[in-house]
């Protein structure tokens, strides 16, 4: 019960701050690499391929200078409905052994127009992204999740 009512509070919090991105008409800095569906979808190895507008909502919580060269989802079995991200991030600062942000999103991966709550997890994210910190509301979404070398191993396939 006490987890409950501390995650409610965060949740609306979270939603509310997630309305105030603004997400770009496209995402033309976005490399070629990274071919989005109109649709999100899961292929028969599990990873899943975001949709255009989950791409957008990741783009605009990017901090400036930041981009995003190519992205990969994996389901998060501990949590329903829960995706994790993997994106390989590029710009001035960002080290290659320290360019991928992982991500956790309730659906905005799955549906147009994105709508889900996102954060990040781990210190790249954060550090990179302008999303909560998973840490600072659910900490039981880390870098440990199942689903997390997934992503990475879809990223990076």
């Amino acid at each position: 019960m006490r987890r409950f009512l501390l995650v409610v509070p965060a949740v609306l919090l979270l939603a509310g701050c997630a309305t105030a991105l603004e997400v770009p008409a496209s995402t033309s800095s976005i490399a070629s690499s990274v071919t989005p569906s109109a649709e999100a979808t899961e292929e028969s190895d599990g990873c899943i391929v975001l949709s255009q507008s989950a791409l957008d909502y990741l783009t605009a919580a990017l901090k400036p200078g930041v981009s995003i060269s190519a992205t990969a989802g994996a389901r998060a079995p501990r949590f329903e409905d829960t995706t994790i991200i993997a994106a390989q991030l590029a710009g001035d600062g960002i080290a290659a052994d320290q360019s991928i942000a992982i991500f956790a999103t309730t659906d905005v991966v799955t549906a147009e127009p994105a709508d889900g709550l996102t954060l990040a997890v781990g210190p790249v994210a954060v550090a990179n992204s302008t999303l909560t910190d998973s840490s600072t509301v659910l900490g039981d979404i880390t870098l440990d999740e199942t689903g997390v070398q997934q992503a990475v191993d879809c990223l990076t396939d």
